[in-house]
């Protein structure tokens, strides 16, 4: 029996490499209030590429910076029915391997909010909303054309569209690994 594909939304993406560029320098010079935490979650969803909602909900526990690693514990995932369905995948986190420009970020970052349980505290004891990501990029003049869940869309395109020449051949630059 085949399983239901997720359901893909499209949302708006920068997805040639010059505007993305621009973009990315634009969301580095934002400046927020309370120590422009909205600014760095879009900055770390820029290095990562994951769902808005795990950057906003991502706890200091999840991060190992010294194995380069951030674990995203099964019950925060997005699509868990989905992968209840997959053996290799039930019940197990996401495991987000973090470049060294990110594990960079995160170091600093934990000298604002490291002693706190979210990465990017809100009020009362909560995260900040994916909707303040949304409204940076909107002041940013994104409105319309890039949305905080983008930078997945932007990843995708971007990095799909790479090649690379090897023995005169034309390959993609990040094949799929396996199969």
């Amino acid at each position: 029996m085949a399983r239901p594909s997720p359901n893909n939304t499209p949302r708006p993406a920068v997805t040639d490499a010059e505007p993305f560029g621009q973009l990315l320098r634009d969301v580095v010079a934002y400046r927020g209030r309370q120590g422009n935490l909205v600014g760095k979650a879009l900055e770390l969803l820029a290095l990562t590429f994951v769902r808005p909602g795990t950057v906003t909900q991502a706890e200091w526990t999840e991060f190992d910076l010294d194995s380069a690693l951030w674990t995203v514990p099964f019950a925060k995932l997005k699509q868990r029915e989905f992968r209840e369905g997959i053996k290799e995948l039930k019940g197990k986190p996401h495991f987000v391997p973090l470049s060294r420009q990110t594990v960079m970020f995160l170091r600093e970052l934990q000298k604002q909010t490291g002693n706190g349980r979210y990465l990017f505290p809100g009020r009362k004891q909560r995260p900040i909303s994916t909707n303040a990501l949304e409204n940076a990029l909107n002041s940013l003049d994104y409105q319309d054309i890039h949305c905080p869940h983008g930078f997945r869309s932007s990843a995708s395109t971007l990095l799909n569209a790479e090649r690379i020449t090897v023995d005169g051949n034309e390959l993609p630059r990040f094949a799929e690994q396996g199969s």
